[in-house]
């Protein structure tokens, strides 16, 4: 199955195949940082990706309340990989964090972001 392409200016997100997609999106780049920061309300999802080499590489991946999930996937916890092809960024991975249900316990979440700016 092929993915449908994500229109300018708009963010797709998925965490545990919960997907939301979002026009309220702001990216910027600072030297070979380059910064996506999305708003899902209530979530929040902030990924960041280092731009300097052959291909992109994810230095880190902030999912705040995306329908209840927490986490962070960077170069501690979680696992990220990135993709560019059509004008869209593609970042893909696990994300560490807590259990809505049960703050106090660990939960690991499947995500996929797609930012085309």
């Amino acid at each position: 199955m092929r993915a449908e392409k994500v229109p300018q200016n708009t963010a797709r997100i998925t965490v545990n195949h919960q997907t939301r997609t979002s026009h309220a999106l702001t990216c910027t780049q600072v030297q070979w940082l380059w910064t996506a920061d999305i708003s899902a309300a209530p979530a929040h999802v902030k990924t960041v990706l280092r731009l300097d080499g052959e291909a992109p590489k994810p230095e880190s991946v902030d999912i705040d309340n995306f329908e209840g999930f927490t986490g962070v996937a960077n170069s501690g916890v979680g696992d990220a990989k990135v993709v560019f092809a059509n004008n869209t960024y593609t970042v893909t991975g696990k994300a560490q964090g807590t259990d809505p249900d049960d703050v106090s316990e660990p939960a690991i979440a499947d995500f996929k972001i797609e930012v085309s700016c």
